[in-house]
């Protein structure tokens, strides 16, 4: 779930150095309104200008641009976002909006990311291999992209919006995604090692665990896949609300995990001051558990109506069908019979030809 090759050119392209705070007033709270009345917004939206305009507004507060158009490098493939993919550009802005306004304008602008990519059709090229990912951090190219189509998973989506910007944060801050933090690595059990990477996970065949809080310390099998993995999965859990409240209840009985949030919530305020325990806390309290998504029109058949058909016409058929089965040889008795059960399905199929 992150580019293997954008710390290189990271440091053949740009120098980075550990980010320092500066003095700064606290950041600002989640503010549950004003989302609801962009997302809104999104939600009446008919076009894919319209949606592009409601998410750049947002972005608008955090210096960043939206781009909706898919970037050239040998490293992934992707498609545009067109008119057909509205009711999926939908959903992925109101995910985004949702779980972006959740960080203040500080947090973002500490590690110079410019741009904000929602694209679809996003593959990874991973040794020699095409993989699917939902989204990526690509530092070397100072954006995030974000495929829209795995918007429908609405947790999983929701996760993966944070879960992939910490590796974009943690390269601009240390210098490497794959950053080997001695103290965090030296909160797990004596003799834990971790696996192949994140990439290892998406191959066929791979050993990686799966489900929630498999082992004590980590909040997910992925997170025993690598160190870069670890945390960004623990970074996921602080900003996704209902993930937030389940890692509350794991760290009452898991003090390794409780010594990672402990760890990786102290370097967060190290950067942006205010961005505490009580931070996190207050944007969970504001923020919904889980929202719910303005449902695009089922698609249904086109059935032909049975309304154009008028009482002769009716009639008419009555008597043929009738005509028919006598002249074939049966009775007057099956052929009533016969136009009954027509006119009973007649008006069955009237009645729910509009469901």
């Amino acid at each position: 779930m992150l580019h293997r090759y954008s710390a290189f050119f990271a440091t053949l392209v740009f120098a980075t150095v550990p980010l320092r705070a500066g003095a700064m007033s606290p950041p600002p709270i989640y503010d549950y309104s004003a989302v609801q009345a962009s997302v809104a917004q999104v939600q009446k939206a008919t076009t894919t200008t319209q949606i592009s305009a409601e998410v750049q507004k947002l972005l608008n507060r955090y210096s960043l641009r939206l781009s909706t158009t898919c970037i050239s490098d040998p490293a992934f493939t992707c498609s545009d976002i067109t008119t057909a993919d509205i009711p999926a550009f939908k959903q992925m802005a109101t995910l985004f909006i949702q779980e972006w306004s959740k960080y203040p304008p500080e947090w973002t602008k500490a590690t110079n990311l410019q741009t904000i990519t929602l694209i679809k059709d996003y593959k990874y090229n991973y040794m020699g291999n095409k993989q699917a990912r939902a989204a990526a951090p690509m530092n070397y190219l100072r954006t995030m992209i974000y495929d829209i189509g795995y918007a429908n998973s609405e947790l999983y989506m929701r996760h993966v919006i944070h879960h992939e910007y910490v590796h974009y944060f943690e390269e601009s801050y240390y210098g490497d995604v794959y950053h080997k933090d001695a103290t965090w690595a030296n909160y797990n059990t004596p003799g834990f090692k971790y696996g192949n990477g994140g990439g290892s996970c998406y191959e066929e065949g791979n050993s990686c665990v799966t489900g929630e809080h498999p082992a004590q310390g980590f909040v997910t099998g992925y997170a025993m896949s690598g160190i870069e993995e670890d945390k960004a999965e623990l970074y996921g859990y602080l900003f996704e609300t209902s993930e937030y409240k389940q890692l509350q209840e794991w760290m009452q009985t898991d003090a390794i995990l409780k010594s990672k949030h402990d760890y990786y919530v102290a370097l967060i305020g190290r950067v942006v001051p205010g961005m505490d325990a009580a931070y996190f806390a207050n944007i969970h309290s504001r923020a919904p558990v889980t929202s719910v998504l303005t449902e695009e029109p089922a698609t249904t058949s086109v059935v032909v109506s049975n309304d154009d058909y008028s009482g002769t016409e009716r009639a008419l058929w009555i008597i043929i069908m009738v005509l028919l089965v006598y002249v074939i040889g049966g009775s007057l008795l099956v052929a009533a019979g016969l136009g009954i059960w027509w006119l009973v399905s007649f008006e069955h199929t009237k009645k729910n030809s509009h469901r």
